[in-house]
């Protein structure tokens, strides 16, 4: 009986000790398993971190390479201060240490960091540091041809004040990038920008004053009288081209394959006034930048409709080397280049505030032409451009409409759309295409 109730004792006790040990281990394996899932959320930010510290380097290299055979240390200030704007949205113990070099051809910046973890710190880890590089080398650019198609229908001036203005100044700005890039390469990498202002048409040249004359003496179009009055009007001079009537022709094909109708004002009984031809004439590929901001200042919103297919259409244009040869330029033998080319970057900025709008087929003075079928014309014309390796960038700003949907797909891809909804956002979204423009080499 002794020898029973020492055994049931020994249990006991040994039951008393077991549960001890096992909620030992249950504390150490349940210490381990947060330990474990902080790393992975701390391991997971640092990533992430890393990731956007690396494009904040990117982006700095990119904005001080733009400057660096000027004098002083203005490459340097330009580095800062985007460095600074990318770093926004992240999350660092102490500010970055920045170490940026330059070289004769190339901008390097090494950046380290340190990031305060969420977890691992109570485990004695108190920082984690990240450290990237990136270098932007000059050497390596390439020939650049650019379009930027520029709204001017009167929805421009609606809405926020300034707003046309603003959007002027950007373009403007994007130019001087363009021009200091364009300084900065050898003679053999220049950069040549078409400016194509648009609103329900696109004006090519103007007509000599009382004479079915342009200015240009240029042969692609057809007798004026086709739509147009047999007398122009005072001093209205600009010259519009119609789509040809051979299966409209929605491609670059050259003035070869036919000449374009033309009008100066359509009389419409049933509307009771003239269509007018924008007076703001397109500049085609050209590296006079002086000229080209001379032009953006000039312009004013002043169509009352909105035909980004007509718009996109002839920037196309600007840039097919079918076009060789057509143009007024002193480039005009060499421009534009071939496509697909691994020399020469091929790039379309539309900058519009709204949708198709104002299709109206001016003949028989009835609208014919639903803003549905204009947008799907549009895209068509936006799948055959970048068929042919061109870029297209689209920049939806202070759309009156709310923002634009399927025209979105127009865009070479979801980076290359931008809603800009105030002057800031316009500006940010031309600083980003400047920087991806320029194509200067990274090398990590």
């Amino acid at each position: 009986m002794k020898t029973v109730s020492r055994l049931s004792s020994a249990f006991k006790d040994y039951k008393k000790n077991s549960e001890g040990v096992f909620a030992l281990k249950f504390a150490l394996f349940l210490t381990a398993l947060v330990m474990v899932s902080g790393m992975a959320v701390d391991i997971s930010r640092l990533v992430q971190a890393k990731s956007k510290l690396q494009n904040a380097a990117d982006s700095a290299v990119l904005a001080a390479a733009l400057d660096i055979r000027s004098d002083g240390n203005e490459w340097r200030k330009k580095g800062f201060a985007s460095f600074d704007f990318n770093k926004s949205d992240l999350e660092f113990s102490k500010e970055p240490n920045l170490s940026f070099r330059k070289g004769a051809e190339s901008v390097s910046l090494t950046a380290g960091v340190e990031l305060k973890p969420l977890f691992v710190q109570i485990f004695g880890f108190p920082n984690m540091d990240v450290t990237v590089h990136s270098e932007a080398n000059l050497g390596q650019g390439k020939k650049i041809e650019v379009s930027i198609l520029f709204d001017v229908s009167t929805s421009m001036e609606m809405g926020t004040p300034g707003k046309f203005a603003n959007a002027q100044s950007a373009v403007n700005a994007l130019l001087d990038d363009l021009e200091a890039t364009s300084s900065s390469f050898s003679t053999t990498s220049p950069i040549w920008v078409s400016l194509i202002p648009f609103g329900e048409n696109v004006s090519i040249v103007e007509r000599i004053s009382g004479t079915n004359t342009n200015t240009r003496s240029l042969n692609w179009f057809g007798p004026f009288e086709e739509h147009s009055p047999t007398e122009f009007v005072g001093d209205d001079q600009s010259l519009c081209a119609e789509l040809r009537s051979d299966n409209n022709l929605w491609d670059d094909s050259p003035p070869s394959a036919g000449q374009f109708p033309v009008w100066y004002k359509k009389y419409v009984s049933d509307y009771g006034h003239h269509r007018p031809c924008n007076q703001h004439t397109m500049e085609p590929l050209t590296s006079d930048f002086a000229s080209l901001r001379s032009k953006v200042d000039s312009l004013t919103a002043i169509d009352q409709g909105t035909r980004i297919d007509l718009g996109i259409l002839w920037a196309w244009r600007s840039l097919s080397p079918s076009w060789r040869g057509e143009w007024w330029t002193s480039d005009n033998t060499v421009l534009p280049h071939n496509y697909n080319n691994d020399d020469v970057l091929k790039i379309i900025v539309v900058l519009t505030d709204g949708e198709n709008f104002g299709s109206h087929n001016w003949v028989t003075g009835k609208t014919l032409i639903s803003a549905d079928e204009l947008n799907d014309d549009t895209l068509d014309i936006c799948e055959d451009i970048k068929f042919n390796g061109i870029e297209i960038f689209y920049i939806d700003y202070e759309n009156p409409r709310g923002v634009t949907g399927e025209l979105k797909r127009c865009a070479s891809s979801n980076k290359h759309y931008f809603n800009a909804d105030n002057a800031e956002e316009l500006r940010n979204a031309f600083k980003e295409i400047s920087a991806r423009t320029t194509e200067l080499a990274l090398t990590k």
